[in-house]
């Protein structure tokens, strides 16, 4: 009776760690950087000479319809480049800003979680218990079921991570 008593407060214990913890929210939302990259000197873009009068939208400009094709395409950089690089006001500018949104806001916290893969998210998670922490974890799964402690940890991380995907990391890691 006093394991069964010590072992629910351990799961106690755990929901309030990984449902409440600072660290853990910050891990399980942190997306880790790129290394810095060193600038290295793009050659100058040969720009065909503009017609005399302002090019306003997509077929007045080489240039810039070839920018706009980029960026229709998906890539954030030619938007960026588009927006900065066209004449203001122009429908150039207003499609930049409106697909750079569009791309941006098309990204979802579980689209980045299968980019980096849960796996990753769960040992970002673990390195940041303590060996006691991870023990009483593994322990706790053991005697619970690996489907009940992966719930939680999918709980935990406000279902960025799925239980299976949490209850399968967590028998690989406790093994």
């Amino acid at each position: 009776m006093k394991r069964i008593i010590k072992w629910s407060l351990i799961i106690i214990v755990l929901l309030l760690l990984f449902g409440c913890s600072a660290e853990y929210q910050e891990a399980a939302t942190t997306v880790p950087r790129e290394p810095a990259r060193v600038d290295v000197p793009e050659p100058e873009k040969v720009r065909p000479e503009p017609e005399p009068d302002i090019p306003y939208t997509y077929g007045d400009d080489r240039f810039f319809d070839r920018l706009w094709d980029q960026c229709e395409d998906g890539d954030l950089d030619a938007c960026d480049e588009l927006f900065w690089e066209s004449p203001a006001g122009s429908e150039y500018e207003s499609y930049a800003i409106a697909r750079m949104d569009e791309l941006e806001n098309a990204l979802t916290d579980r689209d980045i979680v299968d980019a980096i893969g849960a796996d990753f998210l769960l040992d970002l998670t673990w390195d940041t218990l303590t060996r006691r922490e991870q023990t009483d974890l593994c322990d706790g799964a053991r005697l619970f079921g690996w489907a009940v402690a992966g719930g939680l940890l999918s709980e935990g991380s406000d279902g960025l991570v799925k239980p299976e995907e949490a209850a399968d990391w967590l028998s690989r890691k406790c093994r």
